[in-house]
């Protein structure tokens, strides 16, 4: 498991400047002066997975978002968004709950 922290912390070096060029590539692109983008590479293997989801979750249980325990266990941004919009308009969850 030591190996394998190793190789991901070496090789989020690449991928934190990847994050970079592509923030800077989209933000040359498609930005104004309200709108502007950041990319992010999440430090997430298949070996680490699980940890990084529960303690994700354990930051959503506290208030922070919960995008990131989704984004860990592979949900797109838009299936989020259509879970979220079946759950609250179309089953009305919230006053059934």
């Amino acid at each position: 498991m030591l190996s394998i922290k190793n190789d991901i912390s070496f090789m989020m070096i690449l991928g934190n400047k990847y994050s970079r060029f592509l923030t800077f590539i989209v933000n040359s692109l498609f930005s104004n002066s309200n709108i502007s983008f950041k990319y992010t590479i999440l430090p997430i293997s298949y070996y680490d997975s699980s940890d990084y989801i529960v303690d994700s979750f354990k930051l959503a249980q506290s208030g922070y978002s919960f995008l990131l325990p989704a984004l860990a266990l592979g949900i797109t941004q838009k299936d989020l968004i259509n879970l979220k919009d079946l759950e609250n308009d179309a089953l009305d969850l919230t006053k059934k709950l």
